[in-house]
């Protein structure tokens, strides 16, 4: 008995040894982060230790990816490439969601320089591109910001660089007085063929054979709108000539390859048509033809697109009746192309691009068979799918007032943010906007998330989902809603799944749902 207890205390005791080891390892292993990547602001040294006078064991230059194992006391545990140490976490940042690394003052790495490019061509930067963001890249920053209504507070973040990188940016109004100066107001200096022009800028126009700043800053504006890809020289030779005549062409002015008021004007507008860009989809297009009473999958793709751009208001079905003939007119009397309601080759390529211009108000085509129908709301095109966290909660805090539209309804009514959580909880802000929204939702309150079109006081634009149950507290007397409601703009998915994995899930998915059905575009 004696030995088989001690069998069995020994028996015992490894198991026990072997279950703590086991949980030692279960609870070990969890905690483990998954490696993230992070990028260097600017050249920093890899350290052997998480202390400024340990050993450094590579100097990593700014802009470089590194993977970061774990972040603690202001220090990040990092591998870069065979090496593997510490560096400063204020020394590391990740990308934006929209793909770009965020550039802010003391920041020295080749990204810097790009943007410090890119605000150089648009007229904004003179100094030296050589990615040292300094008081005067700052400076360039915020003008670019104000200039493109972006939140002007000199750091180069996600949403600036989309926009600067664009194609769409606006250029510095110093670029474009420098060209139109010199055409409209002093002594036209550039050199023609052999000889001065020697006349006046109130009858200068820019022609081939032109140099000169005026000539540089008219290519600059031609760059930006992705009309020639050469570096402005201030020379007028027969390829900017040949941009010329194309911006002409598709911004519908007469296309002489000359450049006198007008054009400069058009070229200065918010609304010039840029280039359309070459794309891998454009061969598909140069037997395709589509017209009156064809049907099929390239028909609904079209339609969706017209949809898309404002031309058209009614569900693709497929078929090409009288109400897609006349939204076809309409797109290509709106991008300078001859209207004959038959999309060609042509037709669909500029369709597809990014240069396609939007519907002007009071154009769309409402039915199928032909009807038309006038709408209160953007056109489709206008509707931005803005980030909560990232766009809305910044730029449009409580207090903010802004305007609902019901695409379905055509109804509209405002609320008001009263607080910003994970989502905007809202008031009706008078007792009509309450009658209005209730009508919108068929005159019953319900928890269903309906998408809306949230307008914002700086016209902005963006979709929504939002119920009319009144819930809780309130704060606005009169306008008789017994509590508040909640609209839901974009969020992540893995974000919502953790924080909102019931009500805020539902709504993510209504408003990704209706998306959709609006671009065409899948948001995960």
């Amino acid at each position: 008995m004696r030995r088989t207890s001690s069998h069995r205390l020994l028996a015992m005791a490894m198991a026990l040894a072997l279950t703590l080891a086991a949980a030692q390892w279960i609870m070990v292993t969890p905690t483990a982060m998954a490696d993230e990547i992070w990028y260097t602001r600017s050249g920093t040294k890899l350290r052997s230790n998480a202390a400024t006078t340990s050993a450094a064991i590579i100097t990593i230059k700014g802009g470089e990816e590194v993977s970061v194992v774990n972040r603690s006391g202001g220090w990040s545990k990092v591998k870069y490439g065979s090496h593997s140490g510490y560096i400063r976490s204020d020394l590391l940042v990740q990308l934006t969601r929209s793909g770009y690394i965020p550039l802010q003052k003391g920041n020295d790495c080749p990204q810097v320089k790009d943007a410090q490019t890119a605000l150089r061509d648009l007229g904004y930067f003179s100094g030296r591109c050589d990615g040292k963001f300094g008081e005067d890249t700052e400076a360039a920053v915020v003008a670019f910001q104000k200039r493109n209504a972006i939140g002007a507070d000199g750091v180069a973040g996600g949403e600036t660089q989309r926009i600067l990188y664009s194609g769409l940016a606006r250029v510095s109004e110093s670029l474009t007085e420098s060209a139109s100066t010199a055409i409209t107001s002093t002594q036209d200096t550039s050199s023609t063929t052999g000889a001065s022009t020697g006349t006046t800028a109130a009858s200068v126009t820019l022609k081939k054979g032109m140099s000169g700043t005026a000539v540089k800053a008219m290519q600059s504006m031609l760059k930006n709108l992705g009309y020639i890809t050469f570096t402005p020289d201030g020379v007028f030779g027969s390829g900017t000539e040949k941009a010329v005549i194309e911006f002409q062409s598709r911004n519908g002015l007469s296309a002489d390859g000359k450049v006198g008021a007008a054009t400069l004007s058009a070229m200065s507008s918010s609304r010039a048509v840029a280039a359309v860009k070459p794309s891998a989809t454009t061969g598909a297009y140069a037997k395709l033809t589509l017209k009156k009473g064809d049907s099929g999958s390239e028909v609904t793709k079209m339609q969706q697109r017209l949809r898309e751009l404002g031309y058209i208001n009614f569900a693709a079905d497929g078929k090409f009746g009288s109400g897609t003939r006349a939204g076809v007119v309409a797109f290509q009397k709106a991008n300078s192309l001859s209207a004959d309601g038959v999309a060609g080759a042509g037709t669909l390529t500029l369709l597809y691009s990014s240069s396609a211009r939007t519907a002007p108000a009071g154009t769309l085509s409402g039915s199928s068979s032909g009807s038309t129908a006038s709408s209160s709301g953007p056109a489709n095109s206008a509707v931005k799918l803005l980030h909560f966290f990232d766009i809305v909660k910044v730029k449009y805090p409580s207090g903010t007032t802004v305007t609902v539209y019901d695409p379905a309804s055509k109804l509209s009514w405002k609320l008001k943010f009263m607080s910003m959580g994970r989502h905007a909880d809202s008031e009706p802000l008078t007792a009509a906007d309450t009658s209005t929204m209730n009508q919108a939702f068929g005159n019953a309150t319900t928890w269903t998330p309906k998408a809306v079109w949230v307008k914002f006081p700086d016209g902005v634009w963006s979709m929504a989902t939002m119920h009319n149950t009144p819930h809780l507290s309130s704060t606005i007397k009169d306008n008789n809603f017994s509590g508040h409601l909640c609209v839901h703009f974009l969020r992540d998915m893995d974000e919502v799944s953790k924080n909102d994995p019931n009500y805020g899930a539902q709504n993510q998915k209504a408003l990704r749902a209706a998306w959709k059905a609006l671009t065409g575009q899948t948001v995960n």
